[in-house]
């Protein structure tokens, strides 16, 4: 055996690397936070000229 296996080695830490840090921040840590943003596809003055004008300051009440 002349010299160390380096793509052994480096293969072994790309597939631990990842499977620690599930790990740790799903089993650990606990940890579920899955975010997302809903698009809305309307400008500030798209709500005046709306059906409902006027709904969005009843929601913020």
């Amino acid at each position: 055996m002349d010299s160390f296996p380096w793509v052994v080695a480096f293969a072994v830490i790309g597939i631990a690397v990842p499977i620690i840090a599930f790990l740790y921040e799903f089993v650990f840590v606990g940890r579920k936070r899955l975010g997302y943003r809903v698009p809305m596809d309307t400008t500030a003055t798209d709500e005046v000229h709306s059906q409902y004008p006027g709904a969005l300051q009843q929601l913020q009440r």
